[in-house]
């Protein structure tokens, strides 16, 4: 097991308990209206390159159990931090992780190598955690499908192009694939594995 640095273990939350029960309210609240940027209210204070939003949601939703694998820029000081909060392993590969958390939405592993679950255990899936620049309502990408009335516009900066070619794949294994929280700043979007880019065929 990797050697915590005592200089990475910056402040978790405020009240673990309560803290960790309102962003894991928000999740579930950015997953089942997709489209919808929600605000967390309880932030942590985590080592840098990781912003405040990735490690709220890392510290509610992540645990012993599940296995974390880190974009080559959060190694080192946000391992130390998840472990020491949460003791939540590092994942020796991609593929071997429960949550995937990428520092810059511009440099993604690579999605096809992630969990999508399988036939008797869909939710054994990976969930995804990724930086971006910049979050607000407005053209875009317009997605559709459940938890939305019609359709949605999201503006999105900061994030590969390579990332959307893969959430069009991924809506395609339903009830397979992954789930996504793209976070800036306060603010989480929530991409369930349901949600239907514009340009394709429900």
């Amino acid at each position: 097991m990797n050697q915590i640095t005592l200089q990475n273990l910056a402040p978790g939350f405020q009240d673990p308990q309560l803290d960790s029960q309102l962003v894991f309210r928000t999740a579930l609240q950015a997953l089942a209206r997709p489209g919808q940027i929600q605000t967390l209210d309880r932030l942590p204070e985590p080592p840098a390159p990781l912003g405040a939003a990735a490690a709220a949601l890392a510290l509610a939703l992540c645990d012993l159990e599940t296995p974390v694998a880190l974009s080559e820029d959060l190694r080192g000081a946000t391992f130390d931090y998840l472990a020491f909060h949460t003791g939540a392993p590092l994942a020796a590969t991609v593929g071997a992780a429960s949550f995937v958390l990428v520092g810059n939405g511009n440099h993604l592993p690579d999605l096809s190598a992630i969990d999508f679950g399988d036939a008797e255990d869909p939710e054994r899936a990976a969930t995804l955690i990724i930086q971006v620049e910049h979050l607000e309502a407005g053209p875009g990408q317009r997605l559709r499908g459940p938890g939305i009335s019609g359709h949605i516009d999201v503006r999105v900066d900061g994030i590969a192009d390579a990332f959307w070619d893969a959430l069009k794949l991924n809506r395609k294994r339903f009830p397979l694939g992954f789930d996504t929280f793209l976070v800036t700043g306060r603010s989480v979007l929530g991409l369930p594995r349901t949600v239907i880019l514009d340009a394709e065929e429900a």
